[in-house]
C-alpha cells in the first residue's frame, strides 16, 4: 500500500500552496504550483515549480491530462477543469461547472453595461450558464441583464450560446 501512494504523489501535476491564500467573496482560495514539467494542449511549456492561477480545492483542478490554471483565474464550488481545458486571465469559473476542453467554454471581453469579461461554458448537466459581473446565470436568467445592451453585443452573446450548442 505504501508504494501505491509514493507512486500516486509522483504523477500529480499540481500542488496547493496552503501559505498562498485569499479571501475572495467570502471563499479562500490556493495558488497551484506545478510539480512536474508538461505540455499544455496548446504549446504552452508548464515547468516544476511554475505557479498557476487559484482554486479552492484539488478536485477543481484534475491532476491528469493538459488541464491548467493560470495567472489570476480563480476555480471553485464544485467546478472541475480537466483534460485539454486551459483557463485565463479575470474569469472566474465556479457552480457545478465542468470545463474539459476549449469547446466547452467560451469566453467575450469587453461587453455589455459594465464593459467586462462574459463566459459561457457548459455544465457536466450539458446545461449552458454564464458568468458575468462576478454572478452567475442560468440562460434564462441572463436574458434580461442583456436588455440595455446594444443589438450586437446581443446578437454576440446569442451566437455563442449557439456555438455551445444552446
Amino acid at each position: 500500500i505504501k508504494g501505491e501512494c509514493e507512486m500516486k504523489n509522483e504523477m500529480k501535476k499540481f500542488e496547493i500552496l496552503s501559505g498562498n491564500k485569499k479571501n475572495w467573496n467570502g471563499i479562500t482560495l490556493y495558488q497551484i504550483k506545478a510539480t512536474t514539467n508538461f505540455i499544455t494542449s496548446s504549446g504552452i511549456e508548464i515547468r516544476e515549480r511554475e505557479l498557476g492561477g487559484w482554486i479552492e480545492k484539488e478536485e477543481n483542478l484534475s491532476q491528469e491530462g493538459k488541464a491548467w490554471v493560470f495567472e489570476n483565474a480563480k476555480i471553485y464550488g464544485e467546478a472541475k477543469i480537466s483534460d485539454n481545458a486551459e483557463i485565463w486571465g479575470e474569469t472566474q469559473i465556479c457552480g457545478n461547472a465542468k470545463i474539459s476542453s476549449p469547446n466547452n467554454l467560451l469566453n467575450i471581453t469587453p461587453v455589455g453595461k459594465y464593459k467586462v469579461s462574459l463566459t459561457l461554458f457548459k455544465t457536466k448537466n450539458n446545461s449552458i450558464e454564464i458568468s458575468y459581473n462576478w454572478k452567475l446565470y442560468t440562460l434564462e436568467e441572463f436574458d434580461p441583464v442583456m436588455s440595455d445592451w446594444t443589438k450586437e453585443e446581443q446578437k454576440i452573446v446569442k451566437a455563442a450560446i449557439e456555438i455551445l450548442g444552446g
